[in-house]
């Protein structure tokens, strides 16, 4: 399941360095405000939104569930704001590598839709990174649409 978000946007300040910055590269934090606030009018409210030295993390309730939404600004190579989603699934459940935590269905599909909203965010896409930072571009989306273009295909034929 996909967990990542990256898209480009220019609205978000990905430049200036602010006072509260506990480092040069934590830019996010307006970016995550205005998710947050989306995510709040749709019923998902903010628990908490931190600074991080990569970047601002926030806390959300949805649903049953609560989620770690992780914001960052990745300028190399290619300039792009990033959002991981991880399930908060407890300590103990953590400890032992509970798969209940890659389950961020729910929270993604609101994301991409808030964020497909907006018109001044482009090149949006979804990939998968696994706890050990590794990345997949596998997209679930693509897969179901190129199978219902086989089948079309099959019965074309």
């Amino acid at each position: 399941m996909q967990n990542a978000l990256r898209f480009s946007n220019d609205r978000f300040n990905h430049i200036e360095v602010k006072e509260n910055y506990k480092n040069d590269h934590c830019h996010g934090e307006d970016l995550a405000r205005w998710l947050c606030g989306e995510l709040d009018t749709r019923g998902c409210p903010t628990l908490s939104i931190d600074q991080e030295d990569w970047g601002w993390l926030c806390h959300v309730a949805c649903g049953e569930n609560s989620y770690a939404l992780m914001f960052g600004w990745i300028s190399a190579p290619d300039n792009h704001w990033q959002i991981v989603t991880e399930r908060n699934v407890g300590f103990w459940k953590r400890l032992f590598g509970s798969s209940e935590r890659g389950n961020v269905e729910e929270i993604t599909t609101i994301i991409n839709e808030i964020v497909r909203s907006g018109t001044d965010n482009t090149h949006i896409r979804w990939l998968r990174i696994d706890s050990s930072g590794n990345e997949s571009e596998e997209n679930e989306l693509l897969n179901v649409c190129r199978q219902v273009t086989t089948d079309e295909e099959r019965i074309e034929n």
